[in-house]
């Protein structure tokens, strides 16, 4: 049996797409800082448009050093946003802002590079596989769902049954803090030994960690070719893959709400990905759970 989530391990709620009048945002850094702290949240990255901030660690919170580079692609109606969580020094200007040159100033700084709501930015799947330099994508954005387009989950799934797998990220990339409308309404949730700068840098590139608009993935268990999710009350649990069609995929609470679900892992599959939804509509998603003839493989 293997079990995604260390269970030795803490939880740890954070955002890492946060805006302050450093830039685009409403409210100061330390203000954002300390609205994040009330509600419950352990760390928190400051990603403003062009402009590096430092990060820094306390005993029971983390503010990782971040920017957010960006780059309107004007002849093809795209953006190109790419944002660098735990900077640990302030970045040298990049050269260009193709998504090789910006995640290799970020990388260069000691960050990870990650590319931003793909679904609002109207990116295509040939935009993600080329951007190498980037370790994951946004799949839920608070901000985003405001204009309609905060849900990256197709373009995600499609890129993925391409054979680009990256890792997915819930975040608010919060910009107004009044009214309460994109701020603390996507998240991750990640395992870690304990509360550091270097130990969520390490979990952000393993599967111990999950998105959330709400709903809490206890645990994913594989027990040779099957897939048993363990999470809070919910409607229905989806085990999405590469494949268009798969029985039994979708598993929907009949009398009284879902706590656990299985699925058989179907051996043609590449990848799984996992979805619980509540009665209010809001998800958690598993990060990508990659297989090869119906086990397991990272």
């Amino acid at each position: 049996m293997i079990k995604i989530f260390p269970e030795d391990q803490k939880w740890y709620k954070g955002n890492l797409h946060t805006h302050t009048n450093l830039s685009d945002g409403e409210v100061s850094p330390e203000d954002a800082v300390s609205v994040y702290k009330k509600n419950g949240y352990s760390f928190l990255a400051i990603t403003d448009h062009n402009k590096y901030f430092a990060g820094s660690e306390e005993s029971d919170f983390v503010l990782l050093g971040g920017v957010e580079f960006d780059a309107k692609l004007e002849s093809s109606h795209k953006a190109l946003h790419i944002i660098g969580i735990g900077l640990e020094q302030e970045y040298v200007e990049p050269l260009s802002r193709s998504v090789k040159s910006l995640s290799e100033t970020i990388k260069t700084a000691g960050g990870l590079a990650v590319l931003g709501h793909p679904a609002w930015s109207l990116l295509d799947a040939d935009d993600m596989i080329s951007a190498d330099g980037c370790f994951a994508t946004e799949i839920y954005s608070s901000v985003s769902y405001l204009s309609g387009r905060g849900d990256s989950s197709v373009y995600s799934d499609t890129v993925a049954s391409r054979g680009c797998i990256k890792k997915i990220l819930g975040v608010d990339d919060t910009h107004y803090y009044t009214p309460d409308n994109n701020k603390f309404k996507n998240w991750i949730s990640i395992k870690l030994p304990s509360l550091s700068r270097q130990n969520i840098l390490a979990a952000l590139r393993s599967n111990a960690y999950y998105c959330s608009q709400g709903p809490e993935i206890h645990q994913i268990e594989i027990v040779n070719d099957t897939v048993n999710v363990y999470c809070s009350d919910v409607q229905k649990v989806t085990f999405y893959t590469n494949l268009h069609y798969e029985s039994g995929r979708l598993v929907v609470a009949q009398n009284s709400p879902l706590n656990f679900a299985s699925y058989k892992v179907d051996p043609r599959a590449t990848f799984l990905r996992v979805e619980c939804e509540d009665k209010n509509g809001l998800r958690a998603c598993s990060q990508y759970l990659k297989f090869s003839g119906g086990s397991y493989v990272e």
